[in-house]
């Protein structure tokens, strides 16, 4: 069952945001390489903050990600430098559907 992290950010505001930039592409180039990974999106609204939606294919994979030595150091440098404040959440995926369905929805079952 597909796992989605949803992670809700404020940056600084004096922050470098080219410097964060960098270093969140780098982190996403080495998440999207790793086993389980599916996708991530980033938006971010008008009042500044920002939303990433993850979705990892498991739980396990997700915490061999959350675990992984880079992602902890990650983590330190985002509640010491990045951010004004955070909220993470974790979440299953108990339902799927979509409209045109994707050729991979029509492959196998919904769940």
């Amino acid at each position: 069952m597909p796992i989605t992290v949803l992670f809700r950010t404020q940056l600084r505001p004096d922050l470098d945001t080219a410097q964060y930039e960098a270093h969140a592409n780098q982190l996403l180039a080495l998440a999207s390489a790793l086993p389980g990974f599916i996708e991530a999106k980033d938006f971010i609204g008008t009042d500044g903050e920002r939303l990433a939606l993850i979705t990892w294919r498991s739980e396990e994979d997700l915490a061999r990600w959350r675990d992984h030595p880079v992602h902890r150091l990650a983590q330190e440098k985002g509640r010491t430098d990045y951010y004004a404040r955070y909220h993470l959440s974790v979440c299953r995926v108990l339902r799927t559907s979509a409209w045109p369905a994707s050729d991979d929805e029509t492959k196998g079952p919904r769940t």
